[in-house]
């Protein structure tokens, strides 16, 4: 396991993930300036870029994760749970209510399906003092992107945050992401030409792009 240095104490990376050299000596360029609890009340963490392994592994996971699953069994067993700061996060941004208000249990299980469903992963994960990273999958809601935050413990799925997409306006307006591509076939080109690129000038010592958000 992966030892990261803080202010107060060296913890080990309990992750699905193993992290290179590089990761892990970067983050331990920054993780000394704080102690744990200072990283968990700090608004921001160190972004860790994934490569194309470890992108994989994530994905794979998450799939066999799910498989078999249905959403009455994910939810019954309690598969995938959430923060209370995630909760009110959908209230706030999907649903457009306030920070403090609790979301409609149907939303709740809406943004689990989607979740489950979602291939959409982001190449940047963050870690803020945990033996955990978090990782960003992206969903589809009412035609507005919503990236989904979690962290994968011993019993499972744990969502940290929702946070809104590339084309949202913060909270309670959004612009869909649709209203900026304009439809389905301009969404599709985008998606191709990134991955046209990709492969043209792909890079071993370049970090790996992932996937887009939807």
């Amino acid at each position: 396991m992966s030892k990261i240095k803080l202010a107060d104490k060296v913890i080990e990376m309990d992750d699905i993930i193993d992290l290179t050299s590089k990761q892990v000596d970067d983050l331990n360029k920054i993780s000394i300036s704080k102690s744990q609890q200072q990283w968990f009340k700090s608004k921001t963490g160190k972004k860790v870029i994934l490569d194309e392994d470890q992108h994989n592994d994530i994905k794979e996971f998450k799939k066999l994760f799910f498989d078999g699953e249905n959403l009455e069994t994910v939810i019954n067993k309690k598969m995938v749970k959430f923060e209370d700061h995630a909760e009110r996060r959908i209230a706030q941004r999907i649903e457009g209510k306030t920070p403090n208000d609790l979301p409609n249990p149907e939303t709740v299980k809406q943004v689990i399906c989607l979740f489950m469903q979602s291939n959409h992963l982001d190449n940047i994960a963050h870690w803020k003092g945990s033996p955990n990273l978090t990782f960003t999958c992206w969903i589809k809601y009412d035609e507005r992107s919503y990236g989904v935050c979690f962290y994968i413990s011993n019993d499972g799925i744990v969502i940290v945050t929702v946070k809104n997409g590339r084309g949202n306006r913060p909270d309670k307006q959004y612009t869909s992401l649709m209203d900026i591509l304009k439809n389905k076939r301009q969404i599709k080109e985008k998606r191709n030409q990134v991955k046209s690129k990709r492969g043209k000038n792909r890079d071993k010592n370049k970090p790996f792009l992932g996937d887009v958000s939807p």
